[in-house]
């Protein structure tokens, strides 16, 4: 079981259901992608993971959101850490 089983998770949907999907959260925590990017678009409070690419560059803007770089692989970031950057948010999980 994930770290995150407790949690509502989404993998490998279509495009528009992940729309609708993000532009209707309360908050969004994944990785540097394209996902994390339609929530900073929708104004989602966000919690990123960064790992080889670079948050100065792409780190979302315009929205609330907290990074965390992880220092080699991304599954090494604690669920402590990104529970603590949703509590920077201010936002319930």
């Amino acid at each position: 079981m994930s770290a995150f089983g407790a949690y509502r998770t989404v993998l490998g949907a279509p495009l528009s259901q992940l729309k609708s999907l993000v532009a209707g959260a309360a908050v969004f925590i994944g990785n540097d992608s394209g996902p994390a990017h339609m929530a900073a678009a929708f104004q989602v409070p966000s919690v990123v993971v960064f790992g080889a690419s670079d948050p100065e560059v792409w780190a979302p803007w315009k929205s609330a959101s907290e990074v965390l770089i992880a220092r080699g692989d991304i599954g090494g970031i604690a669920v402590s850490e990104a529970l603590a950057a949703l509590d920077r948010l201010r936002v319930a999980a």
